[in-house]
């Protein structure tokens, strides 16, 4: 089922029953030797199937001036829904809003007739803030359940109410739970509509019900192998299940059927290039062997490259290329090539100067190129676009501290931690500050919470005991360096430290122990 087609006026037979009594009428105006199949409401309605909204909107209007001069309320009412929907057909939104509401007034009634015309204008209505987009989900569910709760069996308003909750699904908690059993009866009547096993199969996936959504989503395949949407959402399963290679195949899959908008023929899938790019990036970013992972990164720049050769030179794709750059710039910087990314992600602020996320990565690079005051820019930058990005003030820290600025580093690591209280890096980080400052104890009580947060991580162990080494308490160095041993048995530094303060205390036989497990480890183990 297409958008343009989702807006097509299908009469429920209650409001069929409530048009028919308005034959009277339509005969008056237009002439008694009409015949049945040429009653205005259905030449009207014809108009829509055929998507010939001009025409439609021009013979409503015709039906409605008849209906107001003999105030026929019912046919009003139902001539408004009509031109509404011509109106959105057309895409004029507010148009087709006024008449609806018009449409509204007029069915505010206890009229069995009225009740099901003001059941089709909710109905209506709510379709068309679904083919205006996601972002309208939450304004077209209140129409979409009025709809429903007027009469629960007609199918096109459980199927309509189903799909905008699956359609809401991946961004809303439990709306799937409520997606599934509406689809579930609609599928019971109607097993072969592709479009409502691929929606089901959203809300599986949105349940972690994987098998399920999968099931849904090929079958959906097989009945309609040209729709990318579900080819984009197996993909984006795939990606879920960290199931990268089948992933690419299906993104590449709907890139290659995907049909634009009716006066966007000329606009590519832009969401599934930059879905491929995600993709060839996470492969790079997981990837052991480095011949891999150069090329999945590689293959992340080349998807971007096509979908900007392919975007209409408009400034209405800013944003896209935008996110296009600011990918790239990612790309070149897991590659180390820390120049490129500066400038993909330059390319990508001066499109959008707003993304804050691109000015955090550009200052990670050039904290990797030493550019320290460069990067302190833009992560002040980052701050004021994402004030509360606890990320943005560690690695302000980290910046401070690679300048030697322990001091504004840890004020730093402060901000970080009061937007975080859980940040364990901001933690460690703030604890490597004041063990550089000599301030141990400090040192002690930042890796103290880091342990607490991170406890399997030996590291935090061994550097608290540094900090009781640098104190001069033994004691508590060494139970640091047993702990961190307990972790990381391949951890040699921490058998190196342990080892002496275990003699010096006169447990020699404790130290003898840990010296032969020593022995089997290789020099750098656990450095």
């Amino acid at each position: 089922m297409s958008t343009i087609n989702f807006l097509r006026f299908a009469c429920c037979p209650a409001l069929l029953a409530a048009l028919l009594t308005t034959a009277a009428f339509a005969q008056d105006e237009f002439g008694a030797e009409d015949t049945p199949s040429q009653n205005p409401f259905e030449q009207a309605n014809a108009a829509l199937e055929n998507e010939e909204w001009d025409k439609a909107t021009d013979m409503y209007t015709q039906i409605l001036n008849a209906a107001t001069a003999q105030r026929d309320t019912l046919a009003e009412a139902a001539a408004y829904i009509g031109r509404g929907q011509a109106w959105a057909g057309l895409e004029l939104y507010q148009q087709a809003l006024d008449d609806f509401r018009k449409a509204d007034d007029l069915t505010n009634s206890a009229d069995p007739k009225k009740k099901a015309l003001r059941a089709e204008l909710q109905y209506q209505r709510g379709k068309m803030y679904l083919d205006m987009g996601s972002q309208f989900i939450g304004a077209a569910l209140p129409d979409l359940q009025a709809a429903h709760n007027s009469n629960r069996t007609h199918l096109p308003y459980v199927f309509a109410l189903g799909k905008a909750y699956a359609l809401g699904s991946p961004y809303q908690a439990g709306f799937g739970e409520q997606a599934e059993p509406l689809l579930t009866e609609y599928l019971d009547e109607n097993p072969n509509d592709a479009e409502a096993l691929r929606l089901r199969g959203t809300a599986y996936a949105s349940m972690n019900e994987v098998e399920d959504a999968f099931a849904d989503l090929n079958r959906s395949v097989e009945l309609d192998s040209n729709d990318y949407q579900t080819y984009s959402t197996m993909g984006t399963l795939h990606i879920a299940e960290q199931q990268y290679p089948e992933a690419i195949e299906a993104i590449k899959k709907a890139i290659e059927v995907y049909e634009p908008q009716k006066g966007q023929e000329d606009v590519p899938f832009a969401q599934g290039y930059i879905t491929l790019a995600v993709v060839y990036e996470e492969i790079g970013k997981t990837a052991d062997d480095k011949a891999e992972r150069e090329a999945a990164l590689t293959d992340s720049i080349k998807s971007g490259d096509e979908l900007l050769d392919l975007l209409p030179e408009s400034h209405d794709y800013d944003n896209v290329r935008s996110e296009v750059y600011y990918h790239q710039g990612l790309a070149h910087r897991f590659l180390e090539e820390y120049g490129q990314a500066v400038k993909a992600l330059g390319e990508s602020i001066n499109l959008n100067p707003e993304k804050g996320e691109a000015y955090f990565r550009r200052a990670i690079c050039f904290v990797n190129m030493g550019e320290y005051e460069l990067a302190l820019r833009d992560l002040t930058d980052t701050q004021s676009l994402n004030f509360e990005d606890a990320r943005a003030y560690l690695w302000q820290g980290i910046t401070y501290a690679k300048m030697g600025k322990y001091r504004e580093a840890i004020r730093a690591y402060n901000t970080a931690i009061s937007f975080s209280n859980r940040y364990a890096d901001a933690y460690r980080n703030r604890a490597h500050a004041y063990f550089q400052l000599g301030e141990f104890d400090s040192a002690i009580d930042s890796f103290n919470e880091c342990i607490r947060l991170d406890f399997e991580n030996a590291s935090n162990y061994y550097k608290r005991g540094l900090c009781y080494d640098n104190l001069g308490k033994p004691d508590e160095a060494a139970k640091s360096y047993i702990n961190a041993i307990r972790f990381d048995e391949q951890f040699a530094a921490a058998y190196d430290r342990l080892i002496p303060l275990l003699e010096q205390q006169g447990q020699a036989d404790l130290a003898e122990q840990y010296r032969a497990k020593r022995a089997t480890l290789s020099t750098s183990a656990g450095a």
